[in-house]
């Protein structure tokens, strides 16, 4: 059975060598689509070895999140119902199954959005403010981590200051970061 390396390969060759030269020049538009499809074959026969385990990092990562924020969520009913669902959620997700890790992630960030949302009804004050900050702690490793990720599009002005990709799954997480400041 081909590989996956060689079927990304056999698709990036049949682009250069008969699909791209079979554009006519005027139809701008085609000829673009096609060096997009190009660059994007090229990106994914660099990724594909690496993406289960950047998913995987991806759902423990948002897990980690929804569990800090279900570990002090105060408010009243609805705060306290959402946050409940969510740890549910939780609960039910704790085996991951194979080629269902972007379903687990979707439902754990819908249901950490359903969290925040309960909590601009009847949150407590100091739930806000620190689910703010888990938040936005966790979303700037996030984008960082989706920005070396892409880096191979070349559109990241600071594209040569971001890491490879295993080395950036093998920077710290922000679960990782937090057990380190448990005494």
């Amino acid at each position: 059975m081909p590989s996956i390396e060689l079927r990304l390969q056999t698709m990036a060759k049949a682009m250069a060598e008969v699909i791209l030269p079979a554009i006519a020049p005027e139809d701008a538009l085609a000829l673009e689509q096609a060096q997009l499809m190009m660059a994007q074959l090229g990106m994914i026969a660099k990724q594909w070895r690496k993406a289960a385990e950047y998913e995987l990092l991806e759902l423990r990562e948002i897990a980690a999140l929804a569990e800090r924020l279900c570990a002090f969520a105060t408010g009243g009913d609805e705060t306290r119902a959402a946050a409940e669902a969510l740890a549910a959620i939780l609960r039910e997700h704790k085996g991951h199954q194979p080629g269902a890790v972007d379903e687990e992630r979707a439902a754990i960030a819908k249901a950490i959005d359903a969290l925040i949302r309960a909590s601009g009804i009847d949150g407590d004050d100091a739930f806000k403010r620190g689910s703010s900050e888990a938040i936005l702690e966790y979303s700037a490793l996030e984008a960082w981590r989706g920005r070396a990720w892409f880096a191979g599009c070349g559109m990241d002005p600071e594209r040569a200051r971001l890491p490879e990709i295993g080395e950036m799954l093998a920077k710290p997480t922000n679960a990782a970061l937090r057990e380190r400041e448990v005494p």
